[in-house]
């Protein structure tokens, strides 16, 4: 797959229904390319993101099915070989075509955030 050709459909959809923000990708990719535990503080250091995201950002992950917990933190495991496949294809799509894959995700974001506008409640001057 070359730089600049079209992000697979079948990664573009995973990403869209499943990753809200940067930081949940990069700490997926992350904990699936190094497989320690890991806690909030040491991702929130490698990440570049305070503790509080970092444990959120766990937090959605294990909730999706991504990570298992221990006393020792939080480590990679999918809940299902599909799962972990797609997940497979994703990083190689990431480190072939980040500027895309990182597009998709902050425009995603966007509308998301737009569309929650929207909603918003505001009062009267």
């Amino acid at each position: 797959m070359a730089a600049n050709e079209p992000i697979p459909r079948d990664v573009t959809d995973f990403l869209l229904r499943t990753i809200a923000s940067i930081a949940e990708l990069e700490a997926l990719l992350l904990m699936r390319r190094e497989t320690a535990s890991w806690s909030a503080d040491a991702l929130a250091q490698r990440l570049y993101v305070s503790s509080t995201e970092a444990e959120h950002v766990l937090r959605t992950l294990m909730s999706l099915g991504f990570l298992n917990k221990d006393a020792e933190g939080y480590s990679y495991h999918c809940s299902s070989s599909e799962l972990d496949a797609i997940v497979a294809k994703t990083a190689e799509v990431h480190a072939r075509q980040l500027i895309p894959v990182t597009k998709l995700i902050h425009e995603h974001g966007r509308k998301i955030r737009r569309f929650a506008d929207a909603f918003r409640f505001r009062r009267d001057p």
